[in-house]
């Protein structure tokens, strides 16, 4: 009824609240009086809470979605995951992502994240040099070890991302693989000769472990090669590389027979032959027998004591040549008579020699200047010989220049030295008395020369060799010239 007072309320479902009526009252409940017919609308609002949308670890992704939200609004969150993680679920267990929530109060969502698991591989470049570890399945941002192991005769280089720490850390962050680079020692391989004069040896340097080097030795002309310091007897020498190493070739000094001959042994002799080792100076020498004279080696090598290098067996030749003489053969006196030959001739030692005398009229051959009175008369040369035939009057005075001595050795005085090759002194006590002069004649009965009386000497030195009468007055005396 008009005038009637009554209350009116207005009850907010949950997750709303009231506002106000229609006619901007906001009494909750309210007192009306009517008055007429009315008509009140309660006005509603939403409640508004707060969605917090978050990760678990703000290293393993976002989470997207928070605000503040009416109730009953939908609204979409979702969660991305960081670089080696994956979304797991949400707190609340549900694993959409993105998911719809529905806004009915204040509510934090969690995204939880898993790391990923990433394989490691550890590897190196040759098993056989050494060993890899590490390898297997670890979770994204784990800290794992690795590292090579190098066998007898390697040692580790490098990783194949240029790290050169062994062991090392690595940080998974994804499959990968680590290829440890390994190479083998090096070691020096020392190749020398035991004497560089003899040989010398190729190979030597630097190698790595396990290779092998080629040894080789070259010995120089007369040495070879006997063994090594170790005493292998291989050339070439294969040696497989383990570690530094010197190996000495060692050599052998070669010999040689050195014969020494002379081309005759009737010529002379030589001397030094022997057995030699090659390179050694020898003396070797030549000496030439009584009448003749060394010429040369048959090298040509005119020296007859010399010095030799040994470089191999080597026959060595001494050839002698006779000695050459000059064998004078003439007559005393060219009117006497005459030789064949006649005048000088060279020969060799012990050529042999005819000489034949032949007189002239009036003269006979008496004997030759050595004395021999062969006619003719053979020798052998072996020096230098004048020889002349000596020729005397046969008495038949038909010979020239001839003043008729007809006897000798009755000399009353002396001389000396008799025989002579030069001067002669005469001892004389008659010729001063008897006022003779000295007169010396050929076996021809020629003059040759006079003297006075008081001479003591007589020069011969320029007279063939042979015999001579000295005279004073009637005395006469034989001297030999030679």
């Amino acid at each position: 009824e008009e005038g009637s007072v009554i209350s009116i309320s207005a009850t907010a479902n949950p997750g709303y609240f009231f506002v106000r009526w229609t006619d901007g009252n906001t009494q909750n409940p309210r007192t009306i009086t009517v008055t007429g017919n009315a008509t009140y609308i309660a006005q509603f609002a939403a409640h508004q809470y707060q969605l917090t949308v978050v990760p678990d670890n703000a290293e393993h992704g976002r989470a997207d979605g928070s605000g503040t939200y009416n109730y009953g609004q939908q609204v979409e969150i979702s969660a991305t995951a960081s670089m080696g993680y994956s979304f797991a679920q949400w707190n609340d267990g549900n694993t959409e992502n993105p998911r719809v929530v529905t806004v009915s109060g204040n509510a934090t969502y969690t995204a939880q994240f898993a790391a990923e698991s990433y394989t490691i591989e550890v590897l190196v470049n040759n098993n056989a040099y050494g060993t890899p570890h590490g390898s297997g399945t670890y979770a994204y941002g784990e800290q794992v070890q690795i590292s090579a192991t190098t066998a007898d005769g390697y040692h580790f280089v490098r990783w194949n991302d240029g790290n050169m720490q062994n062991p090392r850390t690595v940080t998974v962050t994804g499959n990968t693989t680590y290829t440890a680079t390994l190479e083998a020692d090096t070691y020096t391989i020392t190749a020398v000769a035991d004497n560089a004069s003899h040989g010398y040896v190729t190979g030597g340097g630097h190698y790595a472990y396990g290779s092998t080097a080629i040894l080789e030795v070259t010995a120089y002309a007369g040495h070879s090669f006997s063994q090594w310091s170790d005493g292998n007897t291989q050339n070439p020498r294969y040696v497989t590389v383990t570690g530094n190493a010197t190996y000495t070739a060692q050599f052998s000094t070669m010999t040689y027979q050195l014969t020494v001959q002379p081309d005759d042994i009737s010529h002379g002799t030589a001397d030094g032959s022997g057995t030699y080792n090659y390179g050694q100076q020898v003396q070797i020498s030549a000496s030439a027998a009584a009448g003749f004279r060394f010429r040369q080696w048959n090298d040509g090598n005119q020296y007859p004591i010399r010095t030799v290098t040994v470089t191999g067996n080597d026959t060595y030749t001494a050839y002698f040549d006779a000695n050459e003489y000059t064998v004078t053969v003439r007559p005393n006196n060219n009117v006497c008579g005459s030789t064949n030959p006649s005048g000088s001739a060279t020969h060799s030692y012990m050529d042999v020699v005819t000489a034949t005398a032949t007189p002239s009229e009036g003269f006979v051959f008496d004997h030759w200047s050595n004395g021999s009175t062969d006619n003719p008369y053979t020798f052998n040369v072996t020096s230098n010989v004048t020889l002349i035939a000596v020729f005397v009057s046969d008495g038949s005075g038909s010979g020239t220049g001839n003043e008729g001595i007809d006897d000798v050795e009755t000399a009353t005085f002396s001389v000396y030295p008799n025989p002579t090759n030069g001067i002669v002194h005469i001892t004389n006590t008659i010729k001063q008395s008897s006022n003779q002069t000295i007169k010396l004649y050929n076996l021809y009965g020629q003059l040759l020369q006079e003297l006075p009386a008081d001479a003591t000497s007589i020069d011969m030195g320029s007279y063939a060799n042979g015999t001579y009468v000295l005279r004073i007055g009637e005395s006469t005396l034989k001297i030999v010239k030679y």
